[in-house]
């Protein structure tokens, strides 16, 4: 997504020709990240949230509210491997230090309460061993998806007399998760960043 690895992924497979910019890029948490992933998103000048600022809701809104001010158009990726483990059974990799699904919940809402969301999507709820809490990872997955669409659905009808985006500024790319993928995240990115025409001119 920066332009600093996977060139070939980025402009042949996704046709994400122009990079995202670093201060375009908030990221929170990312704990389970390498160190060489860290230097690159700290190179290209991403905002990262660390996992104890996440975990205080009044930090991450602050941090969410000082991004929101800087692009027209928002796009909320979230990875359910951010919960504790207790919450996702299912999903085959188990990442220590997991966050309650209450405040993962107050942070999507804390984002959608910008007014500037324009796509929101949710990752890992592939379950990969649905003999083990399928249905508990359903349900709390369900949670999430359910209570990001109701904060959406309130702020769309707030804002439904204002025209989103189109104020001369980038748009912005929110990741919540434990670490960075570029496959699951650039993809769907794509139509996203792409082009701020279509953004400009569709309402999700």
């Amino acid at each position: 997504m920066l332009g600093q690895t996977y060139e070939y992924w980025r402009k042949d497979i996704c046709g994400l020709k122009k990079p995202i910019e670093g201060a375009h890029l908030l990221i929170g948490d990312t704990r389970a990240n390498e160190g060489e992933m860290d230097h690159t998103m700290e190179k290209a000048g991403v905002i990262h949230v660390s996992h104890d600022q996440f975990a205080c809701c009044n930090i991450w809104q602050k941090k969410v509210n000082d991004f929101a001010k800087d692009v027209d158009a928002i796009y909320l990726s979230v990875d359910v491997d951010i919960l504790n483990k207790k919450y996702i059974p299912a999903y085959e990799k188990e990442v220590e230090n997991g966050h309650d699904i209450e405040t993962v919940m107050q942070n999507i809402h804390a984002v959608m309460n910008t007014g500037k969301v324009n796509a929101f999507s949710m990752f890992c709820l592939d379950f990969d061993h649905y003999e083990h809490g399928g249905k508990e990872t359903y349900r709390n997955g369900m949670k999430l998806i359910s209570s990001g669409l109701e904060a959406w659905k309130i702020q769309r009808y707030k804002n439904q007399n204002i025209q989103p985006g189109c104020l001369g500024k980038a748009p912005g790319l929110i990741i919540m998760g434990t670490f960075i993928n570029p496959s699951r995240h650039i993809c769907p990115a794509h139509f996203f960043v792409h082009s701020r025409e279509h953004i400009c001119n569709r309402v999700f």
